[in-house]
């Protein structure tokens, strides 16, 4: 969209023969130097899609890394992603997609991806974040402050939504850690995201109060688009 503030970069494609007798842990390992990214302090995450249209960002699809309890195996090989993906990846040529995100220091530690809204409701930028087991909300809001792109209002006061399925599902308490946020218990936290705004929407009377807002289709119900606020 042309109209979009958001700066991508395009995908960068490329060709690669691998054996189906190959792990994840081979195909991040043939990957990662190719796309000239230092593998100690990354974390490689795949996803295999039928299309390349359909990215991690814009369906629930888990990473194939998540998959590995659901399958029982000890390790997951190209072939079992063959016989196990709901794709049915009957071809040989396989759309794999690859994200980059930090290695987490310690065990204890997680990953938080969060979007940047600004007034007008319209995304700004994203960040992976890491941070300890024990943060918070206040602590996610610290932190995003220091990846806030140019624009964002990082100088009001923020609040954390948790979204879910186009719909406010909750604004999070500072004290709320965020261990317990509906995100945290999702493997693909790209598309199941918290979302960081200007806490602009406050009521200033006692007969004021915050309404949530969201658009549906007016045939299916179905929601769609960003949810938001009106005091």
């Amino acid at each position: 969209d042309a109209r979009s503030l958001l700066v991508f970069e395009a995908p960068v494609q490329k060709k690669f023969q691998m054996d189906l007798r190959w792990t994840l842990d081979d195909v991040k390992a043939v990957l990662a130097p190719a796309y000239r990214v230092i593998a100690d302090d990354v974390e490689c995450w795949l996803w295999c899609e039928r299309s390349t249209v359909t990215t991690p960002t814009a369906t629930p699809t888990d990473p194939l890394h998540a998959l590995i309890h659901q399958w029982k195996t000890e390790a997951i090989t190209l072939r079992e992603v063959r016989r196990h993906s709901p794709q049915r990846l009957m071809s040989n040529n396989w759309n794999l997609q690859m994200v980059f995100v930090p290695k987490l220091p310690n065990p204890t530690d997680q990953h938080v991806c969060v979007r940047f809204f600004d007034d007008k409701v319209q995304e700004v930028g994203s960040a992976v974040l890491v941070l300890p087991g024990t943060a918070t909300a206040g602590d996610l809001a610290i932190e995003a402050k220091k990846v806030a792109p140019a624009g964002f209002r990082s100088d009001a006061p923020l609040r954390v939504v948790g979204v879910e399925q186009s719909k406010i599902h909750q604004v999070y308490k500072e004290d709320m850690p965020v261990s317990q946020f509906l995100s945290s218990s999702r493997k693909n936290i790209l598309h199941h995201c918290v979302r960081i705004e200007a806490d602009t929407e406050k009521p200033t009377r006692a007969s004021e109060r915050r309404i949530k807002f969201w658009r549906a289709d007016r045939i299916t119900g179905a929601p769609f688009g960003h949810p938001f606020f009106l005091c």
